[in-house]
């Protein structure tokens, strides 16, 4: 688990330079269509992932990263366009900075240079689920009901939770004919 600190944003998407301090609390944002609240969510799983969930997938065509996640003015100095995420690590009772660029997303700048720092990172990184864009959301409320367990299993990487399931229940059916 983290807890985001603050957020640096310079030239993503459509917002230009922007810093955020959220001092570790539950935070909301809030305001009029393109006044830049999806361009905050993509900045933060941008920082954590490398990615940017609403560029990618079915209904996005030939969108990429690297055209269309540097802000509009700022399209040929791709260096320009980067996120500083500075997150509290309880576990570790430790402050980090996460900085991403958008010439070089897969390959982040992390301080404290530290190993559990980096798993720490490494593991977020992995989990797809830590932001859920309006889209995913959307995906999931309109997703047949019978299918939408099986959606929600595999966003959380638990695709063999059926199994574990069929595993547990003849396990309790031998257990109760005893």
């Amino acid at each position: 688990m983290i807890k985001i600190e603050s957020v640096h944003i310079k030239e993503l998407r459509g917002i230009r330079d922007l810093t955020l301090n959220m001092t570790r609390g539950s935070f909301v944002i809030s305001g009029q269509n393109g006044t830049g609240k999806s361009g905050v969510v993509d900045a933060i799983q941008f920082a954590l992932t490398g990615e940017i969930g609403r560029l990618k997938g079915a209904g996005t065509g030939d969108l990429t990263l690297s055209d269309h996640g540097p802000h509009v003015e700022a399209k040929d100095y791709p260096d320009a366009s980067a996120v500083s995420l500075t997150v509290y690590i309880p576990d570790l009772k430790k402050s980090a900075t996460i900085t991403r660029k958008i010439r070089k997303p897969k390959q982040a700048v992390i301080t404290p240079n530290d190993p559990s720092v980096k798993a720490v990172f490494d593991e977020v990184a992995q989990h797809p689920e830590i932001i859920l864009a309006r889209r995913e959301i959307i995906k999931f409320i309109l997703t047949e009901a019978g299918q939408r367990s099986k959606e929600v299993q595999t966003l959380l990487k638990l695709d063999d939770i059926d199994q574990s399931r069929a595993t547990l229940k003849t396990t309790e059916n031998k257990l109760n004919t005893i």
